[in-house]
């Protein structure tokens, strides 16, 4: 599990910053689904368990992840995933090789997602959580594993970070903007590998302070000299994570698109 990344200082994002979902809205008029890599409401997924492939559920120390019919933002259905009490937690879908990080797609270089998210209640304050990731290995540094990560720490607010595997990083960028608690919100996202580049929106709003190019805040390992080396995408994670001792948490997701094309709010 990443150490504590909370020992940041302030920092400025860059100014050139746009909006990493916003150039999506034509393509997602009328059918949303339409040309995507992976398009999922999970109205076709059986009640009470995990959803079918391509996805895979990844859980730790009592998580669960299932379709479920209590809450949905379109249709009837939606996931929930849930963690207990603990000091990791772990209930993530994943999604590993197939036709969204092979020939011809480009979303190993480029990767976009969308979803919508209910949390019921924030995270504890200073613990570290996730709720999307992009991995993959690190071109140049054979064995060296990169995860791209969106979640937060502090206050409730959202948090970009950095981590590897087999070298040491686990880096931040913090955000005023609180993670939205007991509604339905959309996030989009833009991971550049080529770029070293990080975005991600807000309801069709970028959120400035967490678009991150080659380097955030700060970070606790410096193998890379404080560079985000951004990986050759092979595999991604929607769900809950997070590090430290926390409450338990429920949250749904819905109308899920991952792509390597920009993707709009509905």
């Amino acid at each position: 599990a990443p150490a504590d990344a909370g020992r940041a200082e302030s920092g400025s994002p860059p100014a050139d910053a746009a909006p990493p979902a916003s150039d999506g809205a034509a393509a997602d008029a009328g059918d949303p689904c339409a040309s995507r890599l992976v398009c999922d409401s999970f109205e076709e997924d059986a009640l009470g368990k995990a959803p079918a492939t391509p996805w895979k559920a990844e859980t730790a120390n009592g998580g669960t992840v299932a379709v479920s019919d209590a809450r949905a933002f379109s249709g009837k259905h939606s996931v929930v995933v849930t963690t207990k009490p603990t000091q990791y937690q772990r209930a993530v879908l994943a999604l590993a090789g197939g036709a969204l990080f092979t020939a011809p797609s480009t979303a190993k270089d480029v990767l976009y997602g969308r979803m919508m998210v209910w949390l019921e209640t924030p995270a504890a304050d200073g613990v570290h959580w996730t709720m999307l990731a992009g991995q993959g290995e690190v071109k140049g540094h054979a064995g060296v594993r990169a995860s791209v990560r969106y979640g937060g720490q502090h206050m409730g607010k959202l948090m970009a970070n950095y981590d590897t595997s087999n070298a040491s990083t686990d880096c931040w960028q913090h955000s005023a903007t609180v993670m939205p608690i007991g509604k339905w919100t959309c996030f989009a996202w833009k991971l550049a590998g080529p770029t070293n580049d990080m975005q991600l929106s807000m309801d069709g709003v970028e959120i400035g302070d967490l678009h991150v190019g080659t380097k955030g805040q700060g970070c606790i390992g410096h193998d890379f000299s404080d560079a985000w080396l951004a990986p050759t995408f092979d595999r991604a994670e929607i769900g809950w994570e997070s590090y430290q001792t926390d409450v338990g948490h429920t949250m749904y997701i819905d109308d899920v698109v991952l792509d390597d094309a920009p993707i709009a709010c509905p």
